[in-house]
């Protein structure tokens, strides 16, 4: 068990990690004029994209549940 979860965490940080910098390559390329302002927006778009749905849903499984709110991540 645990080497299948030390597995996820390393495939997890390896795709993070790969998101970011096509990311950050492709921002880099498109506005070679404003990089800085186009890599602060990249990464202010990122944090907001990985963080409030992990926030959403410890909200909803502090009211409905686990259960639920696995439910309506997994939906949306």
């Amino acid at each position: 068990m645990s080497l299948v979860l030390i597995g996820t965490c390393i495939t997890s940080a390896a795709s993070y990690g790969f998101t970011y910098l096509a990311s950050l390559a492709e921002v880099s390329e498109r506005t070679p004029d404003e990089r800085a302002r186009a890599t602060a927006g990249l990464f202010v778009y990122a944090y907001f994209g990985f963080s409030l749905p992990v926030i959403a849903c410890g909200v909803l499984a502090d009211r409905f549940g686990l259960l639920v709110a696995m439910e309506v991540f997994a939906v949306v």
